[in-house]
């Protein structure tokens, strides 16, 4: 199956002993995608072309887990640390499953905001991940909804605009792109040196007037 010569999360790989790196972590991109009521989705997206091209053609599941109340933030509907640790020991345990059951799955994207974290996933074998999903839910005492999407619905969500023009998908012409705030592993030195030059010009100007 086509989604097996694929890890199932991209992230990086590492002797425990020696620390030594066996698989370097796969790019991601931070989005910030803005509700029409003025609220933010904070999107992470796994940047692998290859498996996005792959998932194009398969269904994206939605995996929907539903948090304590007293693990939501109610200012602005984001959740808790307590509430983020529950979320990614099941998002751990379920990738740890699925690798163990050689199910041809693997992450895409995650979606907090609105008061809980959803997990996109794609697979080759819907009923398989379904019943691991579901036992993992059971577990960790999570009710969990799973909803089947396209990745050409999901992209105006879940990929940059950049992304979707690689991948020649068609997006239906309502679906509007919304603005989103683009953040960057490893920005922060260039946003420093642009800060850092734009003060200089500042000062330079008022000195010359």
């Amino acid at each position: 199956m086509t989604l097996l010569q694929f890890p199932v999360t991209g992230e990086q790989v590492s002797n425990e002993e020696t620390e030594e790196v066996i698989r370097e972590a796969e790019p991601h991109r931070g989005l910030v995608r803005y509700r029409p009521d003025g609220g933010e989705l904070f999107i992470h997206t796994r940047v692998n072309m290859a498996l996005m091209r792959a998932a194009a053609s398969l269904p994206i599941l939605r995996l929907k887990i539903t948090p304590r109340g007293n693990e939501v933030m109610p200012r602005d509907g984001l959740l808790t640390p307590k509430g983020s640790q529950r979320n990614y020991a099941f998002l751990e345990k379920l990738c740890e499953d699925l690798v163990a059951a050689n199910c041809p799955a693997c992450y895409i994207a995650e979606q907090h905001g609105e008061g809980r974290r959803d997990f996109y996933f794609t697979s080759e074998d819907i009923a398989g991940f379904e019943q691991i999903a579901g036992r993992v839910a059971e577990a960790l005492a999570f009710p969990l909804a799973v909803e089947r999407h396209s990745l050409a619905a999901l992209a105006p969500l879940i990929l940059p605009t950049e992304a979707i023009g690689d991948l020649g998908l068609e997006v239906a012409a309502d679906a509007r792109i919304r603005p989103t705030r683009f953040e960057f592993r490893g920005a922060e030195p260039s946003l420093a040196k642009l800060r850092a030059l734009s003060k200089s010009a500042a000062i330079a100007s008022l000195a010359w007037r």
